[in-house]
């Protein structure tokens, strides 16, 4: 989950250090509705067990919103 503060533009995600999240990564987000969209990636800026905060660093499709989804990755592992 992601929540969205339009005015300082930081997003704030529900994953933390204890799930691998941490400074300096950088996530790609999408929503699923009410359709699929790619978002772009969120540059994480601080990163606590349970919660990260972040900079969206590009932008496709509108702004992040809060129910969006943050992933590592959205193509998965190809081999």
């Amino acid at each position: 989950m992601v929540e969205a503060d339009p005015k300082s533009g930081l997003v704030r995600i529900n994953v933390g250090s204890d799930k691998g999240v941490d400074k300096g990564h950088t996530l790609e987000v999408y929503r699923t509705t009410p359709e699929a969209k790619y978002l772009g990636k969120l540059l994480i800026l601080d990163s606590r067990p349970h919660e990260a905060v972040g900079r969206p660093v590009s932008s496709r499709a509108g702004a992040i919103q809060k129910g969006d989804t943050v992933a590592v990755s959205i193509l998965g592992s190809r081999r």
